[in-house]
């Protein structure tokens, strides 16, 4: 007993930094799985955002930068302007990126892993109003199934509606099959509760 007295300051050091290893471990590799599934997601890669998620990826993540991120060289910014591509947001949630990107796979995945149907960016922007945006109907039928609110309101007090409303203001010539999408857009979301 008096040989193993002494040594126990030094088991519990050993213990305490093991514990703290296995933390900044479990933390570090939590970050990495974040991060594939954001850049899978960008990169429009459905199987390896579905990978990521299946290989524990935060479904509620929020993709996050210590500092903003490098400029884009101005031939990627142009072409992503060119192809009507939203910026990038510093501060998206896993579940309004793929709304945003219309990954309704992906969406599906997170949401059936648990993500916050309802949880909006820095700009109060939910997956419901990004869905919206781009008259989804698949996405937004998911997002309904999954209860999202449709009365939420985003930091300018405009709803998932008012979204949808924005684009079809720009739709200068609208096809029948453009209305008729648009007024099944409008018909879903005023099922949900969304108001103007």
């Amino acid at each position: 007993m008096r040989r193993i007295l002494p040594l126990l300051p030094l088991f519990l050091l050993l213990a305490v930094l093991l514990i703290s290893f296995a933390s900044a471990y479990r933390k570090s590799r939590q970050n990495r799985l974040n991060e594939a599934l954001f850049t899978a997601m960008r990169a429009r890669d459905t199987p390896a955002a579905l990978s990521a998620i299946t290989s524990g990826a935060d479904p509620n993540a929020m993709r996050t930068w210590d500092a903003p991120p490098p400029p884009p060289p101005l031939w990627k910014e142009v072409w992503r302007i060119l192809r009507h591509e939203p910026a990038p947001t510093p501060d998206m949630p896993a579940p309004g990126m793929a709304a945003r990107l219309g990954l309704t796979e992906v969406a599906s995945a997170l949401l059936a892993r648990g993500a916050n149907v309802n949880l909006p960016d820095a700009n109060g922007t939910t997956p419901l109003m990004e869905a919206a945006r781009s008259w989804d109907l698949a996405l937004l039928a998911l997002l309904a199934q999954y209860h999202a609110v449709g009365r939420q309101r985003d930091n300018d007090g405009y709803t998932a509606l008012t979204y949808m409303r924005f684009m079809d203001w720009l739709d200068e010539h609208p096809t029948r099959e453009r209305k008729l999408r648009r007024e099944a857009v409008a018909h879903l979301l005023q099922q949900i509760g969304a108001k103007e």
